[in-house]
């Protein structure tokens, strides 16, 4: 059902929407990958576009085509490159620092927001 939703009104949407994202995000400690649940929750204008996290980090948009969104996200110490698949609804992030999150993403109206 994600799938269908970012398929067929996602990029077509025509006001901003709430893009939550769960999975698991995967780092090496003590030589060991391990992995923790984790919440990415993206505010995606789809008319402008443009993409901001939950905390106001502003995003540049890198591709925007009918079979996928990429983005990056500066953060403090590092930047991060998001991929989501619009069929599927799946999301992958890398980072300059290591480390891989993967996951699914669900697309709902800022109204749920919160």
């Amino acid at each position: 059902m994600a799938a269908l939703a970012l398929a067929t009104t996602g990029f077509g949407y025509q006001q901003r929407g709430l893009l939550s994202c769960n999975g698991d995000f995967g780092r090496f400690a003590n030589g060991l990958l391990v992995g923790r649940p984790m919440q990415l929750n993206f505010v995606v204008d789809w008319l402008t576009p443009a993409v901001v996290t939950d905390t106001g980090r502003t995003g540049r948009i890198i591709t925007l085509t009918a079979l996928e969104l990429v983005f990056e996200i500066p953060y403090a110490d590092y930047t991060a490159t998001y991929r989501v698949n619009r069929i599927d609804g799946t999301i992958s992030q890398q980072s300059s620092v290591g480390g891989v999150f993967h996951g699914n993403c669900d697309l709902a109206s800022l109204e749920t927001k919160f």
